[in-house]
């Protein structure tokens, strides 16, 4: 008890001193209450600066000495400013991307889907069409309106609840209830609407808004100042206090607890029904059964595995075989943030989906030159890295890409990147996934990858889903029905299962989700022409259905059935590869059943 008192009272101690050295200096060295910012220039100067603000076409210069005012300039053509910026937020004048031919600049400069033509979405290059009825326009969710009324009542149809979207002061939320049929609302919805997907590989991002930055005055009297600074200096003393008087109580609720609990088991233990119980206890402590052990690959970090269902596997994979297929997946990431998995596969490449990339690095053309020429200038931001095992030791390996796109297929989601051989030095590449073969229905296979880009994971034993038209049909309307009973129109959103009968896609289920794109789908079997001991790549995790854009829609309300993940056939790859780069065909695609050269 002695020594617990003692340790409280010297991390109080700390914490004090801790807290009066931040009242002493402020974390950035500059005073707030002044209207003083920190600006760190290139050479390693650092300098306080007073607060302002600029309007668009302007950009923040800092002070040339310090305690004075920043000044606004002038962008220079053909640079240019659309939104305000200030001392905080220092956003330097850019020059503005050229807006896809579905897209138009708006008033700010900015590139917006063009709603003139018929085009609406959140993001510029994933907008999606709508032919409106004549007499007509198209607003900004994707709903037709009169041309002629800016705002109008909100007219529901039965059994449809109708919520005003946020953010949203123009355009009131109503669907056109003067079309189809008035007891269903989804047939009649069905009937005049005409959507076309200008994004063929049907990404999903959203937007960031900051939240706006209030103006600091720089003129301040000499009072107010004095009030505010005792008002931070108390609040700032306190929370640290505060904090300091619940670690003690904390610390000591953990030791009463413990007191109490091994004093109660050493009165338990001492009784004849004390002794009943511990025997019934190490009865119980048995090993759990071979089927449900969890599956851990030995990668490094806490991970959150699959467990193995109580079935017998066909084939059964060994523990080892997955080790070694687990090896040559990565985790793909600029600087310190993740953003997908990718493959290792022959002569020094890796596979991924093409929207990783493309998301990853902000490219904006829209033809296969400019996005090549984008992803050459940016890819050297990227890199790859490999946590695995090697003979009982962890080891990190970490890569970057050549300035070269040997191959991608917008259409098929698919990208392959170089890897910079000369980073390989006193690292380990790990071997190649070389092998590739088709998928039957009801195969069982496994995902390799890093969702949520956490470690290294596997989901076992996963099948393929056959999909036809009545089986979409069905699913399509449980989904209406769905966003009906959350508030919503099916009429303002994206079709949900549009490109499922696309044959060069298998369609899958899979727990994988965000950061999971560009995971192997690995069988083992003997299939085709491969021999029964090998393991193959069948497909690559690329999306989901159903898509949705809205972010106040959770796809885990839905029912598991109409969730459906899809992925490109290795197959529509190896022809794809064989038009665009046969070198590269040779090098990818070294081991593959007879019958795809036949074809």
């Amino acid at each position: 008890m002695k020594c617990l008192r003692f340790y409280s009272i010297v991390i109080l101690i700390i914490l004090i001193t801790l807290n009066s050295m931040c009242l002493a200096r402020p974390a950035d060295g500059c005073d707030r209450n002044q209207g003083l910012y920190l600006h760190e220039f290139l050479n390693g100067t650092i300098r306080c600066c007073k607060w302002v603000e600029c309007l668009p076409g302007s950009e923040v210069i800092a002070c040339q000495k310090p305690y004075t005012a920043d000044h606004c300039q002038p962008c220079i053509l053909p640079l240019v400013q659309p939104d305000k910026t200030n001392s905080e937020l220092v956003v330097p004048c850019y020059r503005m991307p050229l807006c896809p031919e579905f897209s138009k600049r708006d008033e700010t400069g900015q590139c917006q889907c063009d709603l003139d033509s018929g085009y609406y979405g959140e993001l510029y290059y994933d907008c999606t069409y709508i032919k409106c009825p004549e007499g007509q326009q198209l607003t900004k969710w994707g709903y037709c309106t009169s041309k002629n009324v800016d705002q109008f009542p909100v007219k529901t149809t039965p059994g449809v609840k109708l919520d005003q979207r946020p953010n949203d002061t123009n355009d009131t939320f109503k669907p056109d209830s003067n079309k189809g049929n008035k007891d269903d609302p989804v047939e009649g919805i069905k009937n005049y609407i005409t959507k076309i997907s200008v994004n063929s590989f049907g990404s999903s991002a959203t937007n960031d808004h900051s939240p706006e930055i209030l103006p600091i005055p720089n003129n301040t009297n000499e009072a107010y100042s004095y009030i505010t600074s005792f008002y931070y200096g108390m609040f700032g003393a306190s929370v640290p206090l505060i904090a300091s008087i619940l670690v003690l109580g904390y610390f000591l609720y953990l030791w009463w607890k413990h007191k109490m609990k091994h004093a109660n088991i050493l009165e338990l233990s001492q009784t004849s029904k004390g002794n009943e119980i511990f025997s019934a206890l190490k009865d119980m402590w048995k090993p759990f059964p071979e089927g449900n052990l969890p599956l851990q690959l030995g990668f490094p970090g806490k991970s959150e595995f699959h467990k193995l269902p109580n079935i017998e596997p066909t084939p059964f994979a060994s523990l080892p075989v997955k080790l070694e297929v687990g090896q040559s997946i990565g985790i793909i990431h600029m600087g310190n943030v993740p953003w997908g998995t990718g493959f290792v596969v022959g002569g020094y490449h890796i596979m991924t989906c093409f929207h990783t990339i493309y998301l990853m690095l902000g490219i904006k053309g829209n033809s296969e030159m400019n996005i090549e020429r984008e992803i050459t200038q940016l890819i050297h931001n990227v890199a790859i890295s490999f946590h695995f095992n090697d003979a009982g030791s962890k080891n990190f390996s970490r890569f970057t890409f050549e300035r070269c796109v040997p191959y991608f297929d917008v259409n098929l989601d698919v990208i392959v990147l170089k890897i910079d051989r000369s980073c390989i030095y006193n690292q380990i590449l790990p071997m190649p996934l070389t092998k590739f073969c088709d998928f039957y229905p009801f195969d069982q296979f496994d995902f390799f990858g890093h969702p949520h880009g956490k470690e290294k994971q596997v989901d076992q034993y996963c099948r393929i889903k056959l999909v036809n038209a009545s089986k979409i049909a069905e699913m399509e309307i449980q989904v209406k029905h769905f966003l009906i009973q959350k508030g919503f129109s099916p009429q303002h959103f994206y079709p949900p299962f549009h490109g499922m009968e696309d044959n060069n896609f298998y369609n899958f289920t899979t727990v994988f989700v965000e950061g999971g794109s560009g995971s192997p789908g690995i069988i083992y079997a003997a299939v085709s022409d491969l021999n029964s001991h090998s393991y193959a790549v069948g497909t690559m995790l690329c999306g989901g259905y159903p898509k949705f854009k809205p972010k106040d829609i959770n796809h885990d309300d839905l029912d598991p059935e109409v969730k459906v993940q899809y992925g490109p056939k290795m197959y529509s790859v190896f022809k794809s590869m064989a038009q665009k780069n046969p070198a590269l065909l040779r090098q990818v695609f070294q081991d593959i059943p007879l019958d795809w050269n036949e074809e």
